[in-house]
């Protein structure tokens, strides 16, 4: 395997596709989800309420980085990497055809359960690969993740392209049929394929030259930037002229723009990044375990936005955005100042 700085495996292009697709399958689901559960049987949907769909929004897209950790020990102890990967793609092809097969509770709680668990036993394991195809110190790793993560991107890019038509214009089964997400904006995901690579080149470029800023670094970079988005949704809504205003008062695109640019570089700062530090600080027979144990934050983030969507009007835009910009900053602010710490207990990992 050659040592440059600049060139990957060839297997890395594989995974990157592999996940690809399977992040098609993933999010072309998740986004007619809201949708599906709250259209009337008439429009093909199931019915329920604002309030219950968004909680059971919130409990499946939070179960799927749970069962990571699960997924992860299983692997490490008995399956391994390879085939719980193919155990996982089946498993989440069965779940997506439970979901097409009959608007029913019974099929959408059976299609939930198979593609919570076949995440499980999906997510952890590819992303372990991907560090497996590089040496411990190797400073390539950091673009490795970003380009594998750009793989979860495309895919989200071409799913509502497709199935987002077949939605429309057959019905939610043919939807996941397709395993469509629908809805996803095309510039968002246009949420990072632009950035990746500049951002896999911008860290390259920095470690050639032995400036490369510490992982705590770069996520504290993520973290704040992530709080900056929310800033700008402040101004929004402060166009708008505060929660009490009518609907038909519009803000400027821009601020959305903005907050998505903000969002996607303070993601390819953590996301990716997160990714690579577990990959160079887990212990080889627990790799999978551990990154099962990355992905448990995303477990309690996505119930805990469940819970928020369901009283979002309630509470207010205003007070939601201002709360998590103000949490995000400080936490960023807190994980820069003890970067220098956090990097010392790294055992020489940067």
């Amino acid at each position: 395997m050659s040592t440059s700085i600049t060139r990957h495996p060839k297997g890395l292009y594989l995974l990157f596709f592999t996940e690809m697709w399977e992040r098609f399958s993933y999010y072309g689901m998740r986004a007619m989800l809201i949708l599906y559960l709250t259209k009337t049987a008439m429009e093909g949907g199931l019915g329920f309420d604002a309030r219950q769909a968004s909680l059971i929004y919130g409990f499946f897209t939070g179960f799927v980085y749970f069962t990571p950790l699960i997924g992860g020990w299983l692997a490490d102890n008995y399956l391994g990497q390879r085939k719980s990967i193919t155990i996982g793609g089946i498993t989440m092809m069965i779940g997506q055809f439970c979901l097409a097969a009959k608007a029913d509770p019974v099929f959408l709680s059976l299609g939930l359960f198979l593609l919570i668990i076949g995440n499980g036993f999906f997510k952890p394991n590819i992303a372990v690969i991907v560090g497996d195809l590089y040496k411990p110190d190797d400073p390539r790793k950091d673009s490795a993740y970003t380009i594998f993560y750009m793989g979860v991107n495309v895919g989200a890019l071409i799913a509502p392209l497709i199935t987002g038509y077949l939605a429309i214009t057959y019905g939610y089964r043919w939807g996941f049929v397709a395993a469509g997400l629908g809805m996803m904006l095309g510039q968002i995901c246009y949420f990072i394929i632009l950035l990746a690579p500049l951002f896999s080149m911008f860290w390259g470029f920095l470690s050639k030259r032995g400036k490369n800023p510490s992982i705590p670094v770069k996520m504290a970079m993520g973290m704040i930037l992530l709080g900056l988005g929310f800033v700008l949704m402040l101004g929004a809504v402060w166009q708008r002229g505060g929660d009490d205003a009518s609907v038909l008062v519009k803000a400027n695109l821009l601020w959305l723009l903005g907050t998505y640019l903000m969002h996607t570089m303070g993601e390819l700062c953590l996301s990716p990044i997160g990714l690579s530090m577990v990959s160079k600080l887990s212990p080889v027979r627990l790799a999978s375990l551990m990154m099962g144990v990355w992905m448990l934050s995303s477990f309690f983030a996505n119930i805990t936005a469940g819970f928020i969507a369901s009283f979002f009007v309630s509470l207010g835009a205003m007070s939601i955005f201002a709360v998590i910009a103000v949490t995000s900053i400080l936490l960023g602010l807190f994980l820069l100042a003890v970067s220098k710490w956090l990097t010392g207990k790294m055992h020489g990992v940067k």
